[in-house]
């Protein structure tokens, strides 16, 4: 149950990932404070490629999960937390983001 649950949000979260990253001016991402950015297509690049750690998290500890049953319940714990943190880390940042430019 635990193993397959962050096997289920990888997927979820490399299309949230995907679809931060690709899209334009739609505001898709609702922790993120969009009055304070000004240019939303950079901000969802740069959102776009913090929320690709969401897959890489889940996919890392599923591995260890599955290789280790002793640790689902640590590696499924590690797994909410990480997602509490880049939600966390992504609302402070768009409060964060330039307003007049981004240098990539």
């Amino acid at each position: 149950m635990f193993s397959i649950a962050p096997v289920v949000a990888a997927s979820i979260f490399l299309a949230i990932a995907l679809a931060a990253r690709i899209t334009d001016a739609n505001k898709i991402l609702n922790i993120a404070d969009y009055a304070s950015v000004s240019n939303i297509a950079d901000f969802h690049c740069v959102a776009g490629k913090r929320l690709m750690i969401l897959p890489l998290i889940s996919s890392t500890l599923v591995l260890l999960s599955l290789q280790k049953s002793g640790y689902t319940l640590v590696c499924f714990s590690l797994f909410v937390l990480s997602d509490i943190f880049v939600a966390i880390w992504l609302a402070t940042y768009s409060s964060q983001f330039p307003r007049d430019e981004f240098n990539h």
